[in-house]
């Protein structure tokens, strides 16, 4: 494998908006999330309320909290694996680029901000195939969020299947053909016919197909360690579902939560929303408070405490 020689400046535009969000921004998102859980969302409200209906058992909060450092690991095991192709890059290394993604990602609409804060990490690989690289990872994890959500859409919008197991059969099936589509991603180089985009689109033929698989397999062991903190927390405020509808309603609101349009922090509304409306079709009134409660948890576990753990590596960012 050959690595560049020469080391490739920072994007002009990328140095700008880290500079402002290196000062300006970051202590703004901090407000603004404490603003948009205690006011906006009523989150302390909605614990003071609820607390009279449940008895916390800080073993599942404790789990689902644990289950965070693994989950954020593999993620930044896929970067490392993706980004090696092209340049020597510690573990350490991909963990400042995946933590100042989600950091930036918490305030930039659709979380475009993850793209801008994995490549600013980037030491010698283009910036823009940079972008490339981190497209073909996310397009994995996207992959298992619809493998997953639309059989439970389909089950819990259309009421098409008469059992879970038969919904799950479907997950299964879907699973097999989108593996083997994305293990043939090469293909889409083919459909560019222009040399400047050819040359950022050849990303997707560099990877061989192990390497994709195992970028796969990474993609759905986050998948099901987020939808085991789901659970956990769940069950952490008591909200009385079964565990077969309550996958099937992660399922379903993951895969809602992962294309509706979102801007700053206007999506952890969106998350209650979806979760409510999938959740409250079996839960009885006295548990909505668990359910925005569970969806406002899963958020600052998995995206809050990253996104600030992320903050500081931005601060300590020197431009290459």
């Amino acid at each position: 494998m050959q690595f560049t020689n020469t080391l490739i400046p920072a994007n002009r535009n990328i140095q700008t908006i880290i500079g402002i969000a290196r000062w300006v921004l970051l202590p703004l998102t901090v407000v603004f999330i404490v603003y948009k859980l205690l006011y906006a969302y009523e989150f302390d409200s909605l614990l003071k309320s609820y607390q009279s209906l449940f008895t916390p058992d800080y073993t599942l909060l404790l789990a689902a909290a644990c289950l965070m450092p693994v989950n954020w690991m593999l993620e930044c095991m896929k970067w490392q694996k993706l980004v090696s192709r092209y340049e020597n890059t510690s573990f350490n290394r991909a963990c400042a680029g995946v933590l100042s993604g989600v950091c930036l990602s918490i305030f930039t609409p659709n979380q475009i901000g993850d793209f801008a804060g994995r490549i600013v990490q980037l030491r010698q690989l283009n910036k823009l195939k940079g972008a490339v690289v981190a497209v073909v990872g996310n397009t994995a994890q996207m992959a298992v969020t619809l493998v997953a959500g639309i059989p439970a859409l389909y089950m819990l919008l259309v009421n098409g299947f008469e059992t879970y197991s038969l919904m799950y059969a479907a997950v299964g099936m879907l699973m097999l053909m989108v593996v083997y589509l994305y293990l043939n991603l090469s293909q889409i180089y083919k459909l560019f016919s222009s040399p400047r985009i050819k040359k950022y689109t050849v990303v997707f033929t560099d990877y061989s197909r192990p390497e994709l698989l195992y970028i796969f397999i990474l993609s759905v062991l986050r998948y099901t360690i987020f939808v085991a903190q789901y659970l956990f927390i769940l069950r952490f405020y008591n909200v009385d579902i079964e565990v077969p509808v309550a996958v099937t309603c992660i399922f379903a609101t993951l895969c809602t939560q992962a294309f509706v349009p979102s801007f700053l922090l206007l999506e952890l509304g969106l998350r209650g929303a979806s979760a409510l409306w999938f959740f409250g079709m079996f839960v009885s009134n006295e548990h909505v408070p668990g359910i925005l409660l569970s969806a406002y948890t899963v958020w600052i576990v998995n995206l809050m405490i990253p996104a600030l753990a992320g903050m500081v590596v931005l601060l300590k960012w020197k431009i290459q």
